[in-house]
């Protein structure tokens, strides 16, 4: 399964996760596959390969990984040779798309988060139980996902209910975001799908005149800043542009809240989740990720820990590699020490030896263990 989807998506094994989850939204369905977590195009999305324990192969295409338009030097790169650009109000709330399935030749839609493969009851918020809920009084959701069957549609769950950092004075609201094309995966903006007037409005800027796309990009960023300059009211804008390769998306936030999201990440270090995860596997083989929330909780709060589940999954999954990897060398150390060889005497010929049972590009590893 893992061998077959890293070919599918094109990503290291260890950028997968195997999941069976049960479908509560259309009769608890069993779907068994892989979740992608790569920050780019290929974020969240799944390939599922058994639907009731019936073989299957099918590709569901997420919500992409939105990045900045600038590199760390702060240097902007957009596309070449753009037709069209487009802004859309930034939310702050949970994301949630709405994909298709087939399974006995009928098409069932269903419900995820980011990186979950169906809408789940997490330790942070009911976002299952809050998303039946809009489905339930929100009729547009139904009808614009019914009026858009090429698509796959990311939404928006958000308002005082679900609180992250804007307070929004409503308690729960869903919007349309955009569509992801099912067969390719290629991004389809709001005011392009069937139906999207249905829905909830979403504040919306469709430029005539784009020639200098950072002119542009500042003059929408310092829009969003001064409307935060009283109290946090919006968290920014998503830029939409169109060249001859695609719709492209670029985050475009208030100062104000990037602030707040340096400040936040700073919170939890590499360092200090790493140490976590260390201590949890002195404590059990089978460290899950929801023991290992735990742990960080009896340190951080809900809200940092929500904001750093991105960075918090991937240490853990670095740890258990780390620990595996550290695991083989001490057993090669022990057989070493068996036939007389001492690092502590002759570390040349301890680290030929050792370089008989890994790979080359694995031996800096070996010697920073070996050596320590």
């Amino acid at each position: 399964m893992l061998t077959r989807a890293s070919e599918i998506l094109e990503v290291p094994e260890k950028e997968l996760k195997v999941f069976s989850v049960q479908d509560t939204f259309n009769n608890n369905n069993t779907l068994s596959g892989c979740l992608c977590r790569r920050s780019d195009h290929r974020y969240g999305a799944i390939v599922l390969f058994t639907i009731n324990e019936e073989e299957t192969e099918q590709i569901i295409w997420a919500t992409p990984k939105l990045h900045y338009p600038m590199d760390i030097s702060g240097r902007t790169h957009w596309p070449k040779n753009v037709i069209d650009v487009q802004a859309y109000e930034k939310l702050d709330g949970t994301n949630i798309l709405a994909y298709r399935y087939f399974y006995k030749g009928k098409e069932f839609t269903t419900f995820k988060t980011r990186l979950t493969p169906v809408v789940l009851k997490s330790a942070f918020g009911d976002f299952l139980g809050m998303w039946k809920e809009l489905l339930t009084e929100d009729k547009s959701i139904n009808k614009v996902i019914s009026s858009n069957p090429n698509h796959n549609l990311s939404f928006e769950l958000y308002g005082w209910r679900n609180p992250i950092t804007i307070k929004y004075s409503f308690p729960l609201k869903s919007a349309l975001l955009f569509g992801i094309e099912r067969s390719s995966g290629e991004i389809t903006p709001r005011v392009k799908l069937s139906d999207h007037q249905a829905t909830p409005s979403l504040k919306t800027i469709l430029f005539k005149d784009f020639g200098d796309l950072d002119k542009l990009y500042n003059e929408i960023r310092d829009e969003a800043t001064e409307q935060n300059a009283e109290e946090l009211l919006v968290e920014g804008f998503v830029f939409y542009v169109k060249s001859n390769s695609g719709w492209r998306m670029f985050k475009c936030k208030a100062e104000q809240i990037e602030t707040l999201h340096r400040l936040a990440s700073a919170g939890i270090t590499k360092q200090s989740l790493w140490a976590t995860a260390i201590n949890a596997h002195e404590d059990t083989d089978n460290v899950t990720i929801d023991y290992y929330l735990e742990l960080l909780k009896e340190e951080y709060d809900e809200v940092k820990i929500g904001r750093s589940m991105v960075r918090i999954e991937k240490t853990l999954i670095e740890v258990k590699d780390h620990l595996k990897f550290v695991k083989k060398v001490n057993e090669r150390i022990v057989e070493a020490k068996e036939t007389g060889l001492d690092v502590t005497k002759d570390k040349n010929s301890f680290m030929r030896h050792m370089s008989k049972f890994f790979q080359k590009n694995e031996m800096r590893k070996v010697g920073s263990i070996v050596l320590k």
